[in-house]
């Protein structure tokens, strides 16, 4: 076996002490890693005031987790088979309604619109001028007891 002489090991020092190389694939291992509470931004506009569990039509859970989001507007982040879909709410007749693009597909916007225990799932098409009147029910919902 041979030894480095002094002049390959101060290259190989200085080599390794140079800039490293970023990938796309290291940034986002980065940025997914877990971080300490006190390491995330906060943003006092944030809030939760509430979380409701339901239940909709073909075993499909929902989970509803309402506050204000960062511009301290009332919304709703929903929760629907590992997805999260944060909407605004809109102006409703009765209830409360809530709506966003992107939606469960692509294409698509998704109204949440609750009345008592029970809530509509809807979609609409991405680009609709009128999302109510385009609105198609997805699921029925009722409150989880």
């Amino acid at each position: 076996m041979s030894a480095l002489r002094p002049a390959g090991l101060a290259a190989l020092l200085l080599a390794a002490c140079g800039p490293t190389e970023t990938t796309p694939e290291k940034a986002a291992a980065d940025l997914a890693r877990a971080r300490p509470l006190e390491e995330l931004p906060t943003n006092p506009n944030v809030t939760v005031t509430g979380t409701r569990a339901f239940q909709c039509d073909g075993d499909f859970p929902v989970t509803a987790i309402y506050g204000t989001g960062p511009e301290g507007e009332p919304d709703v982040a929903l929760v629907i088979m590992g997805q999260s879909l944060r909407l605004q709410q809109v102006k409703a007749a009765s209830g409360a309604r809530f709506q966003g693009v992107p939606g469960l597909q692509p294409d698509q916007g998704v109204v949440w619109w609750e009345k008592g225990d029970e809530a509509l799932l809807m979609s609409f098409p991405w680009d609709s001028a009128d999302p109510m009147a385009d609105a198609r029910v997805e699921r029925t919902c009722r409150l989880k007891s």
